[in-house]
């Protein structure tokens, strides 16, 4: 629908632009599991999921961010 566009394209703007930082977690993520060290990549998984829920709070709901907001956050 036409009123979704706009909020739709600014995430995947967002969205699009933290690919190469996912690709670099995932690639260093795999390095540390491949020597033995399965529990430093864990709390980053866990530490990052606590503060992606603090985040999108932050982004959608203070600063009213809307749809790029929850991008940011993501």
């Amino acid at each position: 629908p036409e009123d979704i566009f706009e909020g739709a394209y600014a995430y995947l703007i967002v969205i699009f632009l933290g690919i190469p930082f996912t690709l670099m977690y995932n690639y260093l993520s795999r390095v540390l599991r491949s020597v033995g060290d399965r529990r430093t990549p864990f709390i980053f998984l866990a530490f990052s999921a606590c503060l992606n829920i603090l985040l999108d709070l932050f982004c959608i709901v203070v600063l009213k961010g809307g749809c790029a907001g929850a991008a940011v956050a993501a």
